[in-house]
């Protein structure tokens, strides 16, 4: 895959942050070939780059804060914010207003900008590695949809809607690799997921027979179809994860 994210100065034109880039490039687990994340670790990286849909992460129980990529685009902002502080300062103190940052505010812009990129390098990355496991994943993994279905073994939840259950911590918690529900607890997947989503799809049947029955009353027939059984749905189909919901198997790395 060609790479969106890349070097934004050539060495000749900003020699010091080509230094960063390549000491950030050779130092990251994700872009040097020794890297070897299974896709949970994958996950894991992904999530500590980007964060929440706030740009948050879990910092452990009780308090958050942003994610890699974010927190580097403030200090950026930040420091982009001291240079226009300091212009002004000058300008008031009647100096000539500068034309660049002064040498040591500069340095950091570079280290700041260099770190960025290489970050969303490692998203790139992340992003195209997961996506060719997803291809190759459980093809029973959520097939028909969040209908709620389990499978049992000595009492226990093993699997429900084709993904694997296990229990961490005493909760139950879906841990199939393939499921965008991945590290969801099983009460928060049947209450916030599955029966919400049954309850839309049998508004949706019950609204078809009866609009096949008033079509009987009026015609004497239907070509209205009424399913018999269950159909696969697409993935890009199923909801969404439910804003608020915690992610156990995040919460269990970041506590250790």
């Amino acid at each position: 895959m060609k790479r969106k994210a890349k070097m934004r100065y050539s060495t000749e034109a900003e020699p010091i942050y080509a230094e960063f880039y390549a000491k950030f490039k050779n130092a990251s687990d994700i872009l040097t070939p020794s890297g070897n994340l299974d896709k949970r670790g994958m996950q894991q990286e992904l999530y500590n780059l980007l964060g929440d849909d706030k740009g948050r992460i879990k910092v452990d129980q009780y308090t958050d804060g942003l994610a890699l990529i974010p927190d580097v685009e403030e200090q950026i902002r930040q420091l982009h914010w001291k240079y226009d502080e300091y212009c002004e300062r000058r300008d008031r103190e009647g100096y000539e207003r500068p034309s660049e940052m002064p040498p040591e505010m500069h340095n950091e812009l570079m280290k700041l900008q260099a770190r960025l990129d290489i970050y969303n390098l490692e998203k790139e990355a992340l992003e195209q590695q997961l996506s060719e496991i997803q291809s190759v994943e459980n093809p029973d993994c959520l097939k028909f949809g969040p209908v709620g279905s389990g499978q049992l073994r000595n009492g226990d939840l093993i699997e429900l809607d084709g993904q694997r259950v296990e229990r961490i911590n005493g909760k139950l918690v879906i841990t199939e690799p393939g499921s965008p529900y991945l590290g969801m607890a099983v009460v928060d997947y049947r209450k916030l997921v599955s029966d919400p989503w049954l309850k839309q799809q049998n508004d949706k049947l019950n609204a078809l027979i009866k609009q096949r029955q008033e079509e009987f009353k009026l015609k004497g027939f239907s070509d209205i179809v009424i399913p018999t059984r269950r159909r696969s749905i697409s993935k890009n189909d199923l909801p969404p994860w439910p804003e608020g919901v915690i992610n156990y198997l995040l919460v269990e790395s970041e506590s250790k």
